[in-house]
């Protein structure tokens, strides 16, 4: 397109310039499903067709949000310093969602005795969250399994007040953690995966639903768990869904895992019955919030997965670090007896981070063709310096436009384990302007950074049944990339909200089956 070309007067030219990119071949293949039937309910109730989230108005959801998750004592967010401040601060930046880490060990620090104040701190939160507009996913966390295989001497670190250090194992509470006398080699995260006898029997017994000391199997009682927590959030305003489990690990057959084609006989025998379990619990006291199941973390680097649905109101939640694949090649070629296994995942360390990265999208979107999930990334990033490593993230958040997908950066700085001014620079590249809600099937949207130009397209036609009469599409436009305000090019819908308003609302103009909107920004 010449540079000039939007400038040209002449509403007819204008439109056919900005049909002719929504019309783009590369983006009409991943189109909304025509099959589900939007549900309705509160205004803030987010459901499902096929890939996409919904929310009560029949509009295509999109979430930019943060992971809070605190893995130390109290593990919860308020008391570490997340409070009303914080939570208006993300909202002003666009924010529409945060992830919510819930750990088992403060959860249920005895077999089935709850701490309900802790159960009461996280439901404040939520319920703060719902009222600035900021939807909540509940994740129930672990990183190891549990502290009680952690390492003592970081242990000894994070009792002397380093809680920023590298990070420690947590999750599941020392009576969920059995101890079989196994060795438990730990180099620290994500490696003891792969070196810790102990950890990789405690995700057996758990999968295999071994008997605990309440007499009753863990994965039952961790089921149980989940019920409780179900209850405490069911019907509750912003509740976007539940995430069964953090990064489940596969235990001691992790090494079938580790192939580019992954690991069928693990995920359809034994992962997708353990996460039916919970769900059944979970369906007892809540049969409408959506509930996410994770694959197993190798995954994160392209490993393909082979879980089954849950249910009509299931989503897949993974996430995307591709980008350290050749690290996981790394340990394993220094590990004695892994050469085989690192041949075998050697295809995923070839080509740029960018096309690794690519191959976890398009792993997740074969599953959602596959089973109708919706998508949802959950992490990506981890990375709090201000250095060339922004380009990292820079380049994910681009990429996640490109495929439309949701995301949870990971993570915000609670507890502080990043300086204020690496948050700052990283505002800077994780906030941008995106649809929030799309009154139609979205077909793409990209913003320029280099120009601060924001193209979004969209079909008219939602994605499942029909839309409420005056839903409306939403877009936000952040002050941050636009401080002297915007001005906005748009076909086939007729612009709603004030002039420079944070939030674009765009009306569909009648018989018009497209829309497109360029953002620009005023010098």
């Amino acid at each position: 397109m010449p540079p000039n070309a939007m400038r040209q007067p002449g509403r007819i030219l204008l439109a056919t310039l900005l049909l002719t990119a929504c019309a783009r071949p590369d983006i009409a293949a991943v189109r909304a499903p025509r099959s589900g039937v939007v549900e309705t309910g509160t205004a803030s109730r987010i459901s499902h067709v096929g890939r996409w989230l919904v929310d009560a108005k029949g509009r295509v959801k999109i979430v930019h949000g943060v992971n809070v998750v605190v893995k130390h004592p109290p593990y919860a967010p308020a008391p570490m310093g997340f409070g009303t401040k914080e939570m208006d601060g993300l909202a002003r930046e666009g924010f529409n969602g945060v992830r919510l880490g819930v750990v088992h060990a403060a959860l249920e620090p005895q077999p089935g005795v709850s701490d309900d104040g802790y159960l009461a701190s996280l439901q404040a939160t939520q319920q703060q969250l719902a009222a600035r507009g900021v939807f909540t996913l509940i994740d129930m966390h672990q990183d190891g399994y549990s502290r009680q295989y952690a390492d003592p001497r970081r242990l000894r670190q994070m009792a002397e007040g380093n809680t920023g250090a590298a990070e420690v194992n947590n999750g599941f509470a020392g009576w969920m953690s059995p101890d079989h006398g196994l060795p438990n080699e730990n180099p620290g995260h994500p490696y003891y995966y792969m070196t810790s006898q102990a950890i990789n029997r405690a995700f057996d017994d758990l999968y295999a639903n071994a008997q605990g000391p309440a007499g009753s199997g863990l994965a039952d009682q961790f089921a149980g768990t989940w019920r409780r927590v179900a209850q405490a959030f069911a019907g509750k305003p912003g509740v976007l869904g539940y995430e069964l489990l953090n990064e489940p690990w596969p235990g001691t057959g992790w090494p079938t895992c580790a192939s580019v084609q992954g690991c069928p006989g693990f995920d359809r025998d034994v992962m997708t019955p353990f996460h039916q379990r919970l769900l059944r619990s979970i369906r007892q006291v809540d049969t409408d919030t959506l509930v996410f199941q994770e694959p197993n973390p190798l995954f994160n680097v392209g490993v393909s997965t082979h879980v089954d649905k849950l249910d009509g109101r299931s989503g897949f939640a993974f996430h995307n670090y591709a980008y350290k694949s050749d690290r996981l090649f790394q340990a394993l070629g220094a590990r004695s007896g892994h050469s085989a296994l690192a041949a075998a995942v050697a295809p995923l360390i070839r080509g740029t981070p960018a096309e690794r990265e690519a191959r976890v999208f398009a792993n997740a979107e074969a599953h959602a063709r596959a089973t109708g999930d919706a998508l949802l990334m959950t992490e990506f990033g981890g990375i709090d310096a201000p250095d060339g490593n922004l380009q990292t993230v820079g380049r994910m958040v681009a990429a996640a436009d490109d495929a439309m997908m949701p995301w949870f950066y990971w993570r915000y700085p609670v507890p502080a384990d990043s300086s204020r001014a690496s948050w700052e620079d990283l505002l800077d590249v994780l906030v941008r302007p995106y649809p929030q809600a799309v009154a139609g099937t979205p077909q793409f949207w990209r913003f320029d950074r280099s120009n601060r130009v924001f193209t979004l397209c969209y079909a008219t036609q939602p994605v499942g049944a029909a839309l409420q009469p005056g839903a409306l599409t939403q877009v936000f436009v952040p002050e941050r990339h636009y401080p002297h305000g915007y001005r906005v090019e748009v076909s086939g819908a007729i612009v709603r909200s004030a002039p420079h308003a944070r939030h674009l609302h765009l009306a569909a103009e009648d018989g018009a089956s497209e829309v497109t909107v360029r953002i620009l920004p005023l010098p």
